[in-house]
């Protein structure tokens, strides 16, 4: 009896001091660009730019990679690739966050015990000029991994003169933000199918809890970005999203709508004044380009869109950036650049656009041995390896989760360069995540708020113009 004791203990023992053995683990992967600069172009006078004079400005050497936890005792390890070299290891809790600084042109491989939230910005977090640190472009995932949820913990970027994090209500809400000490900063209710435009402490770690399934979208013009169904797939029929306020017609900039399986009819909704805006019509597996013009255009803040589709779709807002023989000079506006994270699900046929007329460094990224087929050219990818992918519309389809960063900035000059971006990094594993939820119908009803506001004005500007006309015909 005691032997048998003593044989069950050993064997507790040995399985208690192999902690991999079985062990499951989130995966995310990243890639830091290797030309991070900006090859501004030199100012001349009147606003006007010197043709082919650039000053090279804004150089970075690396990138920090910036982990919080949604979980307790959470065991984080960051390694370099191919070499698999251990480069950082910590245990982080909830609300807490970590730093890791990556030289550029550096693969790695962040590996957690539990789901974190994972960003990767340019440059170092210390910089203190009045345009830095970059905006976070894209959808912050709520602590289940969608980009749509109840609870989301994430530390906020932005400049210090926007308000870009957009609290999106898909159902009616009762939203609550806290800091790091349990503290409420902003409390408030939104009804379905309304939003609420905020400004957040950049480097603060934040906890939002919602009665009702909602997303936070963190817009910027002029980056590329994906973006999810109200599931949290990037394959749906039913996308909100942020959407320009202006459409530069020397600029490729605007929302790609990819067709997947199937013929997809397509429509383009106002949401703040729930009127329909744009039709059109997607080939399966091709891909239809619109700049939808929404009803209130040139101000702020910027307008709110849904697109439906009949059959499901991907939705992309590119910004392919200036292209060579444009009257641009990569000024401002004309700069599109993008680092974008997009998760393939095991086994479903995906297509996939990579900005063309760019400079791009893109690549699928497999957790394990995975057979990738990309345009019917099947490729054998193993564990902890990435594959480069071209520019271009692509079909790709794995027999495992992958993830897929596309990267890409102007050709104007050949040197140019990246330098800025805060991108959210999705775990490898929660590819196939996603949420039941339905889309509340847009009810129409009388104009909206900033119509009358609009009409207010009018009516304000023609009494000062008739009070000045009368003073003018008193006086004379």
């Amino acid at each position: 009896m005691k032997c048998n004791f003593f044989i069950l203990f050993l064997i507790l023992l040995i399985f208690s001091i192999i902690p991999s053995a079985g062990q499951e683990y989130y995966t995310y992967y990243g890639y830091i660009p290797s030309r991070m600069w900006y090859a501004q172009p030199k100012i001349a006078t009147h606003g006007t730019f010197y043709k082919g004079v650039y000053n090279i400005t804004y150089v970075q050497f690396g990138a920090t990679l910036t982990l919080v936890g949604w979980h307790d005792d959470t065991k984080i390890e960051v390694y370099t690739l191919p070499d698999e070299n251990l480069v950082y290891s910590a245990t982080i809790n909830r609300m807490e966050k970590v730093h890791v600084f990556l030289p550029n042109g550096t693969f790695f491989k962040l590996q957690a015990s539990k789901p974190v939230f994972s960003l990767l910005t340019a440059g170092e977090l210390n910089r203190t000029q009045p345009s830095w640190p970059a905006t976070i472009v894209g959808f912050i995932p709520s602590t289940d991994g969608a980009a749509v949820g109840k609870e989301f913990i994430f530390m906020s970027i932005q400049k210090w003169d926007e308000t870009p994090y957009r609290f999106r209500a898909l159902e009616d809400s009762q939203i609550k933000i806290m800091d790091s000490s349990g503290a409420t900063v902003k409390a408030f209710k939104l009804a379905a199918n309304t939003y609420k435009d905020i400004a957040l402490k950049s480097f603060k770690v934040y906890h939002v809890t919602s009665t009702g399934n909602i997303e936070i979208q963190s817009y910027y013009g002029v980056r590329t970005r994906y973006i999810p169904s109200i599931t949290g797939s990037y394959i749906g029929t039913t996308f909100y999203t942020t959407s320009n306020n202006v459409w530069n017609p020397l600029i490729s900039h605007g929302f790609m709508l990819i067709g997947q399986g199937e013929d997809a009819k397509v429509t383009i909704y106002d949401v703040e004044y729930k009127k329909k805006i744009f039709e059109t019509e997607v080939p399966a597996r091709g891909k239809v380009f619109v700049t939808p013009e929404t009803v209130r255009m040139r101000l702020l803040p910027y307008p709110e869109i849904l697109i439906k589709s009949d059959k499901p779709i991907m939705v992309c807002h590119v910004h392919h950036g200036a292209e060579p023989g444009t009257s641009s000079h990569i000024g401002g506006g004309d700069y599109g650049t993008g680092v974008v994270y997009l998760p393939i699900k095991a086994n479903q046929p995906t297509m996939v656009y990579v900005p063309i007329n760019c400079t791009s460094e893109s690549y699928i990224f497999a957790y394990k041995d995975t057979n990738v087929i990309v345009d019917g050219l099947q490729i054998r990818l193993e564990a902890d390896h990435y594959l480069p992918l071209q520019q271009g519309l692509h079909e790709i389809r794995s027999d495992a989760d992958v993830l897929i960063q596309i990267t890409h900035w102007p050709n104007i000059p050949a040197f140019q360069g990246l330098y800025d971006f805060s991108s959210i990094i999705p775990a490898v594993q929660m590819a196939g995540v996603k949420k039941n939820v339905k889309a509340v119908p847009l009810v129409g009803g009388g104009p909206s708020y900033t119509l009358y506001g609009g009409i207010a004005a009018a009516i304000v500007a023609l009494a000062a113009i008739a009070f000045f006309i009368r003073s003018r015909r008193a006086r004379s």
